[in-house]
């Protein structure tokens, strides 16, 4: 490695630390920003339990334990406010709801996430819920109260109202990339004193209509199970335990780790040409037509289907459509019956990294090949001139180039 590039490289590591320190600095003094004012409104004090990327206040408003707290996600860069009045419920699990977007109703219209509430018909064309046990959904959504109470709150995208066994919470989300872009409305006193209203109709409501409400027991009570990340994961797990196919999805989320390294082992050796390239994209398709398939088999009629599904197969489009490329490249070399022929290739152009060329070869002059030759030929060829190479007829009949076969001859 030479100066030049450790250079490069030094120069982007402290660009990336800088961005990294100015980003904790800005978001830090956006979370003082946004809560000290809540905090001397409504009398709340600096929570106990906040971490690194969280700042919380809490307090009592109207004699009901509230929290409000600013998180930030720093690997993408995503701020949000989230308001939450402290109450037990007998939940299972969280039920989310959000505004409905495209991809909703389209999911909707093919059976993928079912129709929790035909009644109410408005209600079911604007807002989406999602729940970790969907047992959870219907005594919720069937008291009108709690259904105006949630439009009133849900009023665009970025909008999330979550109630679960710790009571009830609005997320409101800021812009990516713009620390506490589309949150300092929301932290205003009197946005804040009508967030708190809403909210507290929304509890009372809740609690109302889930009187005589008995949650089923879930794997979420044992306590190995309070760890982050269990209550999006397990449910997705049980879902993959009770179908017969389930286990087949579990290949998507692998592939999106072997499938790139397949296709880069089949760039360097048995090269991949563009013809095998599409031939193997296309071969990739079928699989992952199929693989979509098992998908919506398995996860329909749940209203985690979308997010599952989701997560599956952009896993598996990105693992498959690089495997199978990779693939073709690896049968077309590795079970190429040979030998090598010589031949004598015309130089096309060179591919500036100091060792690979272009060729084509007259016999097969509707081809481009690549062929890796030692530094010293790399710069003693120029466009026009021949060279010696040798030709394996590759196994799927694409002729790939073991290599250059003897020095150019000048």
């Amino acid at each position: 490695m030479d100066l030049q590039t450790l250079v490069m490289i030094a120069l982007l590591a402290m660009g990336v630390m800088a961005f990294s320190i100015g980003s904790v600095v800005v978001r830090r003094s956006v979370r003082q920003s946004l809560l000290a004012p809540l905090a001397e409104r409504y009398a709340l004090r600096p929570a106990a339990d906040d971490s690194a990327v969280t700042d919380a206040i809490e307090g009592k408003w109207d004699a009901t334990p509230i929290r409000v707290r600013h998180v930030s996600r720093p690997w993408y860069q995503r701020d949000e406010l989230i308001f939450e009045l402290r109450h037990e419920l007998p939940l299972s699990g969280e039920v989310r709801f959000r505004r409905k977007t495209r991809l909703h109703r389209l999911a909707h219209a093919i059976g993928l996430i079912p129709d929790v509430d035909p009644v109410d018909r408005d209600f079911h064309r604007h807002i989406a819920p999602e729940a970790d046990h969907d047992e959870d959904i219907a005594a919720l959504v069937g008291a009108p109260g709690i259904r105006e109470a949630l439009m009133r709150l849900v009023r665009d995208r970025r909008t999330q109202v979550s109630i679960s066994r710790q009571g009830v919470a609005v997320h409101y989300a800021g812009r990516l990339l713009i620390a506490g872009a589309g949150l300092r409305r929301h932290a205003r006193p009197q946005a804040a004193q009508g967030t708190l209203i809403e909210l507290h109709q929304l509890l009372d409501a809740t609690a109302m209509a889930l009187r005589g409400h008995r949650p089923k027991p879930t794997e979420e009570d044992a306590p190995h199970a309070d760890a982050e990340g269990d209550e999006l994961v397990l449910p997705l797990l049980e879902a993959l335990g009770e179908h017969r196919l389930g286990s087949v999805l579990l290949i998507g989320p692998m592939m999106l780790f072997v499938g790139p390294a397949v296709l880069v082992w089949g760039m360097d050796f048995p090269p991949l040409t563009w013809t095998l390239y599409g031939l193997g994209l296309a071969t990739g398709l079928a699989l992952l037509t199929l693989y979509g398939g098992i998908a919506y088999r398995v996860l329909r009629g749940r209203t985690r289907s979308l997010r599952d599904f989701s997560l599956l197969f952009t896993s598996a489009a990105v693992g498959l459509l690089t495997l199978a490329p990779g693939v073709a490249a690896g049968i077309n070399g590795l079970f190429d019956p040979g030998p090598p022929e010589p031949a004598t290739a015309v130089v096309e152009r060179r591919l500036g990294d100091g060792h690979h060329l272009h060729i084509r070869i007259p016999v097969e002059s509707s081809r481009l090949l690549t062929v890796a030759v030692r530094s010293s030929q790399y710069q003693a060829l120029e466009r026009g001139d021949s060279l010696d190479v040798r030709v394996m007829p590759g196994a799927l009949g694409y002729p790939w180039l073991l290599g250059a076969a003897s020095p150019p001859e000048r």
